[in-house]
């Protein structure tokens, strides 16, 4: 061809382009997602520019806007491969069937199928597909380019963090447990968050805890106050919280969709990771939390949640390696939201920000708890989400000690982090009937979703912002917490029900003092040197209570799963093991799995009335 045909052919095509660029400029293009910035926290001035989107229902406006690429983060590196969460604008459509249309035809050009409308369910226009006759990439692509879309995003995985999933255990076996009059349940002396006297094993800073014991004076918490744990699920049976378990009334087990909430048989919550009505927690994580919050009190067993008659809510969402999809925690929060509960507690957290998620918590009417998280990072400059959202409905809570330090792990954050709470060395419900220490932000947020709970009990129509602004205006200033957390403070449960903080039921508790401080010594055993001692028995002469267990195996390879059988006479009725590992069990016959190579050393007490015997059998369980 010759070189001015060549020359004239370009200029053709230059000018076609030109043209097409014009006529195409004032469009209304959504902006890529690889473009939203991260946005500041409920304490920070600095808002997203941006026009809020509207709708007809009262739903919390959208705040995503087109930001420059370089400030991009994503809550995980990992995401789902074959799903994605997308929005679409309602506010230009006069009619639903419209949206509806619209919405088939974009879905069916990016090749995916709805998986999930959450549209009837609080947050308009949006969508969980699935991606079916396309690439992720594409499917995507499809959906940024269209204008009638608000946003897409890839499903990204939520996971605890490592300090979270094990726990940190105290080796508390050479302790006594004794019981005191107000609450009796045994580890009641142990919860130095909701009563600190410097009791032993942690020796800290009397009163550096939230005046439970005070609180308690006003209320113990209403069953009519629900507290929903998106979590790993909850040990529903667990003796210390099956009767604090929410009951969907409207359900029953029969195959049908009784209440059509969509959710079928549905009668404790649901498992949004399995997709069942079986929310049972295969972690422990998830009962540790609602065992903070809710343990049942006064009843000779465990422990005693902050709030002893709320109920709790399980929504499981997390698997049992603590990993779960940003789809099924909004599945989670929507789920709480029509089932009624006042308080929603979060202790988990990712690094960056969804757009899904925010609009998810915006949408919600309840208070919503969050762990600001464990990285011991300031949070104003790397965010962790949902507790660095900028939300009305957030509270963000930081770690503290038993000398009302802020924890090492702990995030801070004077513009993203509300208050603190105790978190360190937090003794609480367990899976399969036991109890065991952790440390984290997680067991610092239901410290304050228990007291949000306790503000609602008494105050059955205070709104979420109410409770929020009772909780922030009662808090302890801490010197340590000043510049680290907005309020300069950490979590007072007594001042928020209006309470006063002198003690008017003082607890026959005192730890301090007990003969038990020499870790090898307690007032109830005597070990004698011999790998399988006789019972030492702690009771008056009267008594027929002797104290004696069978354990199998005795030895085996880590995981070892040992059953535990009681043997004492007596008729006992209370049953109270010490494994040697750090965990705690106030079953009859409960197993127990040792993770860890080592020899450990069991206790058994039992109690009939005000006699009690106690069995201690030295290196009696050998993990190899």
């Amino acid at each position: 061809m010759a070189p001015s045909k060549i020359l004239s052919s370009a200029s053709f095509l230059v000018l076609i382009v030109v043209v097409i660029c014009a006529i195409t400029q004032p469009g209304t293009a959504i902006p890529d997602m690889k473009n939203f910035v991260n946005q500041p926290s409920s304490a920070s001035s600095q808002e997203l520019a941006g026009t809020p989107v509207t709708f007809a229902k009262t739903y919390l406006q959208s705040t995503a806007a087109p930001v420059s690429p370089e400030n991009a983060i994503q809550i995980s590196a990992e995401h789902a491969p074959d799903r994605l969460i997308v929005r679409y604008k309602t506010d230009d459509f006069r009619a639903e069937s419209a949206m509806m249309s619209v919405q088939s035809a974009i879905n069916a050009q990016a090749g995916t199928s709805v998986v999930k409308d959450f549209h009837s369910t609080g947050i308009p226009g949006m969508q969980i597909v699935q991606v079916t006759g396309n690439t992720l990439e594409s499917a995507m692509k499809a959906y940024e380019e269209s204008p009638d879309v608000l946003y897409v995003e890839p499903d990204y995985k939520i996971s605890l963090s490592p300090i979270e999933k094990t726990g940190k255990k105290a080796d508390i076996s050479a302790l006594s447990v004794s019981s005191s009059t107000y609450p009796d349940d045994p580890g009641y002396q142990y919860l130095w968050g909701l009563h600190n006297t410097g009791q032993a094993p942690f020796y800290g800073t009397s009163d550096a805890d939230i005046d439970a014991t005070e609180a308690w004076g006003i209320t113990t918490g209403s069953s009519s106050v629900i507290v929903a744990i998106v979590d790993t699920g909850v040990d529903y049976t667990h003796p210390d919280l099956s009767s604090s378990i929410w009951r969907n009334s409207r359900e029953i087990i029969n195959g049908v969709d009784d209440d059509g909430n969509g959710y079928i048989d549905d009668v404790r919550g649901w498992n949004f990771y399995a997709k069942s009505n079986d929310p049972m927690d295969d972690n422990g994580h998830g009962t540790h939390c609602a065992g903070t919050i809710a343990a049942t009190g006064n009843n000779r067993i465990g422990v005693a949640g902050v709030g002893w008659n709320i109920k709790i809510m399980p929504l499981k969402f997390l698997n049992a390696s603590g990993s779960g999809y940003v789809s099924d925690a909004i599945s989670a929060i929507l789920y709480a939201n029509r089932m009624g509960a006042s308080v929603i507690s979060n202790s988990w957290s990712g690094k960056g920000y969804t757009q899904s998620l925010k609009d998810a918590i915006d949408a919600s009417q309840a208070v919503f708890v969050c762990a600001a998280g464990n990285s011991g990072a300031n949070s104003d400059v790397s965010p962790q989400y949902p507790a660095a959202f900028t939300s009305n409905n957030i509270i963000s809570v930081a770690a503290t000690d038993y000398n009302d330090k802020i924890a090492s792990f702990s995030n801070y954050g004077s513009g993203s982090v509300d208050l603190a709470a105790p978190g360190v060395s937090i003794y609480s419900t367990t899976k399969s009937g036991g109890y065991q220490y952790m440390s984290g932000t997680s067991m610092a947020t239901p410290h304050v979703s228990g007291v949000a709970a306790l503000v609602k009990s008494k105050n059955p129509s205070y709104t979420a912002s109410q409770i929020r602004n009772t909780i922030f205006s009662s808090i302890d200033s801490i010197s340590s917490l000043a510049g680290k957390v907005a309020s300069g403070g950490r979590l007072n449960a007594a001042k928020a029900l209006g309470a006063s903080t002198t003690p008017t039921i003082t607890p026959t508790v005192s730890p301090t003092v007990q003969p038990t401080k020499t870790p090898t010594v307690t007032p109830t055993k005597t070990p004698t040197p011999y790998p399988t001692p006789t019972p030492t028995v702690t009771q008056s002469p009267t008594s027929k209570l002797v104290s004696s267990f069978y354990a199998s195996p005795v030895y085996g390879k880590a995981p070892l799963r040992v059953q535990f059988i009681d043997q004492s006479y007596g008729s006992p009725n209370r049953w109270t093991w010490s494994f040697g590992d750090g965990s705690f069990s106030y079953q009859k016959n409960p197993y127990h799995i040792y993770m860890k190579k080592g020899t450990f050393s069991v206790r058994l007490t039992v109690n009939r009335g005000g006699f009690s015997s106690s069995l201690y059998k030295q290196r009696v369980i050998t993990v190899i």
